[in-house]
């Protein structure tokens, strides 16, 4: 992952396989590259270097390190969804300004000037 997808302040949809009890609408609090030292916000210890990944507000999974100790873990871009705003216009008005099949086929046939 060279560039991330999602930003700090944007609002996710978290989807996890193996946590489902965590899935629902969080915001990024913080984007973690590869080559930073990054401290566990939650026990202090650095990051190790090869992970990427994202922390989000109240989804918070505490899992044990390879020395045994306390970890907060990172989430993967696999495991996030953007969470796109609602649209202005209703479908109804959506469909109006699309028009009905014989409308487009007209459209169609009419030269362009």
């Amino acid at each position: 992952m060279s560039q991330f997808k999602f930003s700090v302040g944007e609002p996710v949809i978290l989807q996890c396989l193996d946590y489902p009890h965590l899935n629902g609408e969080y915001t990024v609090t913080h984007c973690i590259h590869a080559h930073e030292v990054y401290p566990d916000p939650e026990f202090g210890q650095a990051l190790r270097p090869e992970i990427l990944g994202y922390f989000l507000d109240g989804a918070r999974l505490i899992l044990q390190d390879g020395d045994g100790n306390p970890a907060t873990a990172l989430w993967f871009e696999g495991a996030l969804r953007k969470k796109y705003q609602p649209g202005e216009l209703s479908f109804k008005e959506l469909l109006q300004g699309i028009g009905s099949p014989e409308q487009q086929k007209a459209k169609e046939a009419e030269p362009c000037v």
